[in-house]
């Protein structure tokens, strides 16, 4: 701050502010009773701020102080306060909540007893404003019961029940019905004919038909008369039962078809052999046929029950015999060399116990082919049969006739004697050299041959044969002979001879040679 030397400082004293509130006004109306009259006051200040400033710049300022001034004003209130005065007062007096107690209609007749009500006060509390406004209300009760004596005047009610309610019976049955619930006894009636009185009544019912059993206990003294109770009663007709059987096949493996009818029923079971238990058929007829019966005597039953449950029942049987059975036996006739067999099939057996050989020819044991040896020549019978068993009775017996002969093998030749005809010595072409027959050696006997030598004389030749050479019954073999160039010209003579083991055969040969031919050639 720069300050010339023609500056100088000038006091003032200056108001900032003009008057304004500190305080609001005292006492607030709602303060002071309602319409009371009262004075309110509040404070007020004014600022001012004093010192010296520059004459030639007032901005510039020194000594400066702030300081206040203050005045109370006043002015005339009238009083707005709400006081509050606590109340509690009844709003409503005695008054019942409820009636008498038990009500006379409801205890026995003539019987003293105390009749009770409720009562109740109804009050309400809170605090009430001098403006007669209310806050803080609540409402509360108080209770009381009043007493007084009285007399029943009910007339007891009778409920009267039957026992049974429903039934269904057959015709000519007799039921016995049971009441309760009566105080003055029981009256008995109905479409079923029943009368009389008491708590039970047997009601006998001898026609079809549904009818009605009823029963009530009369008014009297301090009762009423009871409701009428009803019963209902449903008279079927007794059932009948028919059972039959008819034997399709009575040897095994049997079969029987049993049939069987009703009347009157609503359900049947048959028992027996084939059928689970009682097991359930229907009605009013039906059939079944069993089949695989074994031997025995079966026995059934059929039951038949109506809707009342009264049964009837029918009963059956049959007998089933064994089975017969029919073997054969194969071959039924053959011939053999002693020391030989012979095996034979048994067919046609259907018991468990197979087949049992026997006969003059020493057969024995069991199984459906039997291998017999017959060492000695003669006449014999081989039997089989099957045994019975359970299901099957004994078979017939069934035979074959056996022819044994002693061994008659031998060898023969088909022919006695072979003629070659007539061959060249020379060897021209075109001129055959070897005449070629054939011969044939059998076994015709009944037993094995075997030829131990073949021989051949004269210009002759056999075919080679392996030999011991065995023949069999009624096997044969075939020899190839052959006469050859250098056969002697003229009659040729030659025997073939073949050894057996059981005998020689023979042949005898012929032939004729004859002189070369002398060849030309022309020129």
């Amino acid at each position: 701050m720069t300050i010339t030397s023609s500056a100088t400082w000038v006091p003032y004293d200056v108001m900032t502010r003009d008057w304004y509130d500190t305080s609001s006004w005292s006492p607030d109306p709602s303060t002071v009773p309602y319409g009371q009259s009262f004075t309110q006051s509040k404070n007020q200040q004014r600022d001012w701020e004093r010192g010296e400033y520059l004459s030639t710049d007032p901005t510039q300022k020194r000594y400066q102080t702030v300081y206040y001034t203050n005045q109370t004003i006043y002015q005339s209130a009238t009083g707005t306060q709400v006081t509050w005065t606590p109340y509690n007062i009844m709003t409503r007096d005695w008054y019942d909540t409820s009636s008498w107690s038990p009500d006379p209609s409801t205890v026995p007749y003539g019987q003293s007893f105390t009749q009770t009500k409720n009562q109740q006060r109804d009050w309400e509390q809170g605090e009430v404003s001098n403006l007669g406004g209310k806050r803080n209300v609540s409402t509360y009760n108080t209770y009381q019961t009043l007493s007084q004596p009285a007399t029943g005047t009910q007339l007891q009610g009778q409920s009267v029940s039957i026992s049974p309610v429903s039934q269904t019976v057959t015709v000519g049955a007799a039921v016995t019905f049971t009441a309760s619930g009566g105080q003055n006894g029981y009256v008995w009636g109905g479409s079923s004919g029943a009368s009389g009185s008491g708590s039970t009544k047997a009601v006998t019912f001898n026609s079809v038909g549904t009818v009605t059993v009823t029963v009530y206990s009369p008014a009297g003294g301090a009762y009423t008369a009871s409701n009428t109770a009803s019963a209902t009663v449903t008279v079927v007709a007794a059932p009948t039962a028919t059972l039959s059987r008819t034997i399709n096949s009575g040897a095994y493996p049997g079969n029987v078809t049993l049939n069987w009818s009703t009347t009157n029923a609503t359900s049947a079971t048959v028992s027996g052999p084939g059928f689970t238990g009682a097991q359930a058929v229907s009605v009013p007829s039906g059939s079944s046929t069993l089949g695989s019966l074994a031997p025995g005597t079966y026995s059934w039953t059929l039951t038949a029950t109506n809707s009342a449950g009264a049964t009837a029942t029918s009963t059956a049987s049959a007998t089933i015999t064994q089975a017969g059975q029919t073997v054969s036996i194969s071959p039924t006739s053959s011939t053999v060399v002693a020391g030989g067999s012979v095996t034979f099939t048994a067919s046609g057996a259907q018991s468990s116990a197979g087949y049992t050989w026997g006969g003059s020819s020493g057969a024995s044991g069991s199984g459906s082919t039997k291998a017999v040896s017959f060492p000695t020549a003669g006449t014999y019978t081989v039997t089989v049969q099957s045994p019975a068993d359970t299901n099957y009775s004994a078979s017939n017996t069934a035979s074959a006739s056996v022819t044994v002969v002693n061994p008659t093998g031998n060898v023969t030749l088909s022919v006695s004697s072979l003629d070659f005809g007539s061959v060249y010595r020379d060897t021209l072409a075109g001129t055959p050299t070897t005449a070629t027959r054939t011969v044939t050696l059998s076994n015709p006997g009944n037993s094995t041959v075997t030829v131990t030598a073949i021989g051949v004389s004269g210009k002759y030749a056999s075919s080679s044969l392996s030999l011991p050479y065995t023949l069999t019954p009624g096997a044969s073999v075939t020899l190839t002979l052959t006469f050859g160039p250098n056969a002697a010209i003229g009659s040729n003579t030659g025997t073939l001879t073949v050894t057996a083991s059981s005998n020689t055969a023979t042949c005898s040969l012929t032939g004729t040679g004859l002189a070369p031919r002398i060849g030309i050639s022309w020129f």
